[in-house]
């Protein structure tokens, strides 16, 4: 199972629509997909709603984030596709210790670039692998 996590400090850097985006694509390709929307704004979440269809679940919240992707491996998952929130807490933390792959979106801007360096230090910590 490969799990990629969406994550920057900076908001509105396009987490949530890269993963909407990917995970769809993915879902249309017969990809088994789970998408986490970690992000208490819910964007991703609203996104799966508007969308309507049933070939793309959503988990809310990233509590209990072991057991969450424990389950989604047993049920055959390939792909998950974690949401989080613009900070550097805890909870960003856990979903980049868990993951496979930590994409940090960023639009080419002084704010932007500046944000990020929180992202990219704690994925440094955790020894990840990042892609910016």
């Amino acid at each position: 199972m490969n799990v990629l996590v969406f994550a920057s400090r900076k908001g509105g850097s396009g987490k949530s629509t890269l993963a909407a985006h990917l995970g769809s694509y993915m879902a249309e390709h017969s990809r088994r997909t789970l998408l986490i929307d970690a992000d208490p704004q819910g964007s991703l979440a609203l996104w799966h709603q508007v969308r309507g269809k049933e070939d793309l679940p959503l988990h809310v919240g990233i509590k209990h984030l072991a057991a969450t992707l424990a389950k989604a491996r047993r049920d055959g998952v390939e792909w998950v596709l974690i949401d989080t929130p613009p900070n550097a807490e805890a909870p960003v933390a856990e979903a980049i210790w868990h993951a496979d792959l930590v994409v940090i979106p960023m639009r080419p801007g002084l704010f932007d670039v500046d944000a990020v360096q929180a992202t990219i230090n704690m994925c440094r910590e955790l020894k990840n692998p990042m892609q910016r």
